[in-house]
């Protein structure tokens, strides 16, 4: 949203209106703070990454909640990453408590995995599940850095 002249989008997620008032957000359908301004609704943590993080809304590129309390839309709780990392932050493993990482019971071991393109890319196994996590993140971050 562009046409918020008039309105103050405050850091802490606070939006005033054009008579000096806090806007009162409502709730959306997947639990974000929305408000409406000239008529558009908008998320409040995207005018405030747009506001004060000069963040523009793209296909590749979303807010993140880094405490992943959607109604925390405070500038120090918000930032930039890429579709695929948000996708993929509070995904993990039930039996491991890790993201990407798999306990393989037969053979005693920790395997990690992904998924590029739709495809599962197995990486590697291990006997230390911290070991495995780190062949994860390293494909995730290489994955992220290469646009694949």
């Amino acid at each position: 949203m562009k046409n918020t002249q008039g309105y103050i989008i405050q850091k802490n997620g606070v939006i005033i209106g054009k008579r000096g008032y806090e806007l009162k957000p409502t709730i959306d359908r997947y639990g974000y703070k929305a408000i409406s301004i000239n008529g558009v609704t908008s998320r409040v943590h995207t005018l405030v990454a747009q506001e004060h993080m000069n963040h523009t809304l793209t296909d590749n590129y979303c807010i993140d909640h880094i405490d992943s309390d959607k109604l925390n839309n405070s500038l120090d709780n918000l930032r930039i990453i890429t579709v695929r990392k948000n996708a993929t932050i509070d995904k993990v493993n039930l039996s491991t408590g890790l993201l990407g990482v798999y306990y393989r019971e037969k053979s005693s071991v920790y395997e990690a995995s992904i998924r590029v393109g739709g495809k599962k890319t197995y990486l590697g196994s291990n006997t230390n599940a911290e070991d495995s996590q780190v062949m994860y993140l390293t494909a995730l971050d290489f994955i992220e850095e290469n646009n694949l």
